[in-house]
């Protein structure tokens, strides 16, 4: 298939590669502690710092071994020899696995919430803020590899009915994700700049191709930049949305 080239009627101004490298260098590996919880670290006690320090170990091994070994593979037992903590010490500060397996989750998904919030402005067009967030995403699942597998593992089971609180924090999370991403596209619909299709459909479609891209980034297949990446899925899938062909 030949690439379809962004139309300058409907794919807003360029974002300068400069700006995707600042986008890049500011996304800092993915706090294991919610964001209030870091302002607050510097004024906080020597032993209440150690203990943000200890559930940051736990997760950052938690991570690897749910990645490497999936949900059912990974074992608390496990997690803590690598982490170099007595099993005890996990249930300090998550409740069972499951709670664990959530915790991880709940990171990312906050994290995603924070880029969808913080990327595009109205003025820009709806094309460009998607062309943006099209980098931001993949930036943030390359440096964050582990959380893509994770996620990935889960995502569908996540539209499920939810089976306990743990699951329930994470699944409103990144259904949050979805409804913002759903919105961006309905704006674009209405104003003319999106030819109207369902919504949901092309919200999902958008995600997997995400994925698709990023898990041939992981395999070693793939060695463009996040960058030239988007552009070719921005060819590729949003102007097949645009009304101006």
């Amino acid at each position: 298939m030949t690439p379809i080239e962004p139309s300058p009627e409907t794919s807003g101004p360029a974002l300068p590669i400069q700006t995707f490298r600042q986008v890049a260098q500011g996304l800092q590996p993915r706090p294991a502690v919610p964001a209030e919880a870091q302002a607050e670290e510097g004024g906080l006690g020597r032993k209440a710092r150690e203990r943000i320090q200890r559930r940051r170990e736990i997760l950052d091994v938690a991570r690897q071994q749910f990645a490497r070994r999936g949900f059912n593979g990974a074992t608390l037992d496990d997690i803590a020899k690598q982490a170099e903590f007595a099993k005890p010490t996990l249930y300090q500060f998550f409740d069972n696995k499951e709670h664990l397996f959530h915790s991880i989750l709940t990171d990312g998904y906050q994290d995603l919430l924070g880029i969808l919030r913080k990327t595009g402005t109205p003025e820009a067009g709806f094309s460009h803020q998607f062309r943006t967030l099209c980098v931001m995403f993949l930036i943030y699942y390359r440096k964050h590899l582990d959380f893509f597998v994770i996620h990935r593992q889960v995502q569908h089971r996540l539209l499920q009915p939810a089976e306990n609180p743990w699951h329930d924090q994470s699944q409103q999370l990144f259904l949050e994700i979805r409804e913002r991403l759903k919105s961006l596209l309905v704006k674009g619909m209405e104003t003319g700049e999106f030819r109207r299709m369902d919504a949901e459909r092309v919200c999902s479609t958008f995600l997997e191709t995400l994925g698709v891209y990023t898990q041939a980034f992981q395999d070693g297949g793939e060695i463009r930049t996040a960058t030239e990446m988007a552009e070719e899925i921005m060819g590729l899938f949003l102007n097949g949305l645009s009304t101006h062909r």
